[in-house]
């Protein structure tokens, strides 16, 4: 029972997962990783690199749009992030205002299919020396400008003031299960990494995409690599992991423990059976009939499954609230996976139970009279 109901709530948080909004839409766009400061680039050879990178992708046949990101929502590992200091907002003594960051290039909302609610996307006026710009999400607006429009607000970071050019869509970041957190978006032309992501939305199956950008990159500068070479499908499905290993184990031994039970009923029903097998005699004689010893033997079947489920129910409640944190859109304690385990496993017993309950009927009263 605790076994199958382990599998039963993490198969449901998997399902829940996967059709879960994360804010942007993963279906269709591949990914390639690349540092070029790794192959001796310097900052502007490596500004060069990504423009005519982009520029290339763009120019693909198939590419709807390319961009570049210095790190993807989802992904496992530490999110950058920086103080910052809001203009007009006072803060709270000991307020933490540290915020996580991302830098992305032009076009990132519009390849991402993150919406801008407000504002505009990066462009390439954003540039180095330009204005300093940021995009902040909705959690963010709604935290620091609950009664005004943040568009043209002023956020400072290290020494820089950035101005707010636009508010996005909230998309979870650390984890499907994650409220909202305030978050922001620096532009690549004016906050440069080496080592970025390239994201380029396709009209086709990526897949068959990886061959043209390979090309492209090489037509480049065939000494950088492109590694990490993925869709942002299989990217989304890397973060569900732990979920998926947790659900495929459990459903394993679930099915096991579930034949493990269906075995041992049946066992134990055979042999109480043929222990009883004189005694079933007399009651056919005395004018028990066929059904009358069909339900005492499936009675005690059912007996011992009763209390087998309700230990497993009262065990099960306490387990699962320990995995309680690695479930999505699904409680610990959810009514209808418990409900279709009891049934489920109800159902099995039965079956385990009737073949002998039905070997019982048919005791010939004479033959069972004679045996010692």
């Amino acid at each position: 029972m605790v076994a199958l109901i382990s599998s039963g709530l993490f198969v449901r948080s998997l399902r829940q997962a996967y059709k879960a909004d994360p804010g942007f839409d993963p279906h269709g766009v591949l990914l390639a990783s690349f540092d070029p400061f790794l192959s001796g680039y310097d900052e502007n050879r490596g500004r060069e690199f990504y423009r005519r990178l982009v520029e290339r992708v763009n120019a693909i046949p198939g590419i709807q749009s390319a961009t570049l990101a210095r790190r993807l929502p989802l992904t496992a590992g530490g999110i950058a992030f920086a103080n910052v200091t809001i203009d007009g907002y006072a803060s709270a003594k000991d307020e933490d205002m540290r915020f996580n960051y991302e830098t992305v290039g032009p076009q990132y909302f519009q390849a991402m299919r993150i919406p801008l609610v407000h504002g505009r996307d990066f462009e390439e006026r954003d540039q180095e020396g330009a204005p300093g710009v940021a995009i902040i999400n909705e959690a963010m607006a709604r935290r620091y400008w609950p009664k005004s429009n943040a568009l043209g607000s002023r956020l400072k970071l290290a020494k820089d003031w950035l101005e707010i050019v636009g508010i996005s869509k909230d998309v979870k970041n650390r984890s499907l299960s994650e409220a909202p957190q305030p978050f922001f978006y620096l532009p690549l032309l004016q906050d440069y990494r080496s080592n970025m992501i390239l994201v380029a939305r396709t009209a086709v199956d990526p897949e068959k995409m990886f061959q043209s950008v390979r090309a492209a990159v090489a037509a480049l500068d065939p000494e950088i690599p492109m590694f990490d070479t993925k869709t942002l499908e299989d990217h989304v499905g890397i973060s569900l992991f732990l979920q998926r290993m947790a659900a495929s184990l459990l459903s394993i031994f679930g099915l096991l423990a579930l034949s493990l039970a269906a075995v041992g009923l049946y066992g134990v029903m055979a042999y109480t059976v043929a222990q009883r097998t004189r005694e079933l005699g007399i009651r056919v004689s005395v004018g028990a009939k066929q059904s009358d010893i069909l339900r005492l033997i499936l009675g005690q079947g059912l007996v011992l499954t009763a209390i087998g489920m309700i230990g497993g129910l009262v065990t099960a409640l306490a387990v699962t609230r320990l995995s309680a944190g690695l479930l999505y859109g699904v409680s610990a304690a959810d009514p209808m996976t418990f409900t279709v385990v009891a049934l489920i496993l109800l159902g099995v017993a039965l079956a385990a139970g009737y073949f002998p309950a039905r070997r019982a009927t048919k005791v010939d009263p004479m033959i069972a009279l004679r045996m010692e």
